[in-house]
């Protein structure tokens, strides 16, 4: 089974977008940032979701850990700018709304 990690701020908004991500037949394990840190260092999981709560400059460095720590493992943004993008550079997959079709459809791609 895929893992996801999903990392926000927000409890309530984690919980609500981690029941869309198990759409894809995840496993979804919800964290702060702080959280978020801690299980990147010390688990493995096929994609990191940072959510639009996050802000950005924390976002950047927990993409940079993961991938520090697995070179396998695929970074998504949720953003409120619109659209969904791909090769978003060195740190980000992909790039998503938080509309949850638009945002399944981003995550089941990254992760096949």
């Amino acid at each position: 089974m895929r893992t996801i990690l999903l990392a926000g701020q927000d409890s309530v908004l984690l919980a609500t977008r981690a029941a869309v991500l198990r759409m894809t037949g995840s496993e979804v394990v919800c964290a702060s940032v702080k959280e978020a840190q801690k299980l990147i260092e010390s688990s493995r999981f096929d994609l990191l979701v940072l959510c639009h709560s996050v802000a950005f400059r924390e976002a950047e460095r927990l993409a940079e850990l993961a991938r520090k720590q697995s070179r396998t493992i695929k970074v998504l943004l949720v953003s409120n700018l619109g659209g969904v993008r791909q090769d978003r550079g060195e740190k980000f997959d992909a790039m998503s709304v938080p509309e949850p079709e638009l945002l399944l459809a981003c995550t089941s791609q990254l992760l096949e």
